[in-house]
C-alpha cells in the first residue's frame, strides 16, 4: 500500500509505492493533495497491471528532485545537515521547479546578487554542493569561478566576552567552550573526544584530527581538566551530541543574548593561539599544540592586539629619540 507524503522544505507532495519489487519515491510536481492521491492510485494500477511507467528521467530532474538524489545518496554524509541547508538556499532563489539542465552561468551570477550578504567563502560552499550534486548525476554545469576567498579573522575572546558567553550556555555547551578556551581545538574535534582516549592522571587526550588526518596529543590544563572530572560519563563519548547535530542556531542564538554576534565558536582557537603567544609560546609550540602543519596557517590564527602596539612602539623610547642611543 503506497503513501503520500511531504519532504521538509518543499510544499510538493511526494509519492510513495513498490512497483516490480523496486521501491519509488517521486515527486508528485504538485501541492494538491487530492491530485497526488490520484497519481499515486494511477502508479499503483499501472503496477499492479504489470506495465512499465516512466521514472523522471535525469535530464529534466528539478533542482528539488536533484535535492532528494543527493541527501539520499549521501546520507552518511558527516555534513549533510550543512548540505541540506545549502539546496535549501538554492531552491528558495532558484525555484524548485528549476531544471536542472537548463541552469546557466547567468543564473549563478543572479543567485551570487541575491546572496550578496554572504561572505565568498560562504557562497563558494553552497555552489560546491550545488556542482557536485549535478556532476554526480550526470547533468551540465554551469561555468562559473569560484570567488576569492580571505577567510583571515582578526576577533579573538576577551575574557569578559568568554564569561558573557558562559553565562547562559547550557551544560554540555558550557564544557565545550571551555574545552575550547583551554585548548583551541576545532569544535568538530572536540565533540568526537571519547572517554577512553582521555587520560585525566596524566592530562592528555590522544586523538585524531579530522581535518588533517594526522593522530594529534592534547594537553589539559587545570581548567580543562577540572571541568572535565566533574562531567558524568554516561557513554562512550564526553558528548552525546551526533556527529549530524547541527549547533549553528543554537550557537547564533547564545552570541546574539550575549551581546556577541560577530564572534563564533571557531574564534576560541585564534584566541588561544594569541593567549600563547602572548604567554611567550614559541611559534613550533603553537603549531604542535592546535595541529598546525605549517608556519603560515600558524601566524594567521594569532592576532596582535592594539596595547601591543603601543607597547611596541614606546619601547623605541628606550633606544633614544631620533634613533640615538
Amino acid at each position: 500500500m503506497g503513501r503520500i507524503f511531504k519532504r521538509k522544505g518543499s510544499d510538493n507532495w511526494y509519492l510513495d509505492y513498490t512497483a516490480n519489487g523496486q521501491r519509488f519515491r517521486p515527486c508528485a510536481e504538485t501541492s494538491d493533495r487530492k491530485l497526488a492521491e490520484a497519481l499515486l492510485a494511477k502508479r499503483e494500477h499501472e503496477a499492479f497491471l504489470g506495465k512499465h511507467f516512466p521514472t523522471v528521467e535525469g535530464s529534466d530532474r528539478t533542482l528539488e528532485q536533484l535535492r532528494d538524489f543527493w541527501l539520499a545518496l549521501k546520507s552518511e554524509k558527516k555534513t549533510i545537515a550543512k548540505d541540506a541547508e545549502h539546496f535549501t538556499t538554492l531552491i528558495r532563489y532558484l525555484g524548485a521547479n528549476k531544471v536542472c539542465r537548463t541552469l546557466t552561468t547567468a543564473d549563478i551570477l543572479d543567485l551570487r546578487s541575491k546572496l550578496a550578504h554572504l561572505k565568498p567563502a560562504s557562497f563558494n560552499r553552497i555552489w560546491e554542493v550545488l556542482r557536485a550534486a549535478l556532476r554526480k548525476a550526470k547533468l551540465p554545469v554551469p561555468e562559473f569561478q569560484k570567488l576569492a576567498e580571505n577567510n583571515e579573522r582578526k576577533l579573538v575572546y576577551t575574557p569578559d566576552q568568554f564569561r558573557k558567553l558562559m553565562r547562559n550556555a547550557s551544560p554540555a555547551f558550557k564544557l565545550l567552550l571551555i574545552l575550547g578556551y583551554h585548548t583551541g581545538q576545532r569544535q568538530g574535534d572536540i565533540r568526537r573526544w571519547r572517554w577512553d582516549q582521555v587520560d585525566l592522571d596524566r592530562g592528555w587526550v590522544q586523538t585524531k584530527d579530522a581535518k588533517t588526518g594526522f593522530d594529534h596529543l592534547v594537553p589539559l590544563n587545570a581548567d580543562a581538566l577540572a571541568a572535565l572530572k566533574k562531567w558524568p560519563r554516561t557513554g562512550e563519548r564526553i558528548f552525546s551530541w551526533s556527529d549530524k547535530t547541527n549547533l549553528s542556531q543554537y550557537q547564533r542564538r547564545l552570541r546574539v543574548s550575549a551581546g556577541l554576534p560577530d564572534l563564533n565558536f571557531h574564534d576560541l582557537r585564534h584566541t588561544t593561539a594569541t593567549r600563547l603567544r602572548q604567554a611567550g609560546t614559541d611559534i613550533p609550540t603553537i603549531m604542535e599544540l592546535l595541529g598546525h602543519k605549517s608556519e603560515r596557517t600558524a601566524r594567521r590564527y594569532q592576532t596582535i592586539e592594539k596595547p601591543e602596539l603601543r607597547r611596541a612602539v614606546a619601547n623605541l623610547t628606550r633606544v633614544g629619540k631620533g634613533g640615538q642611543r
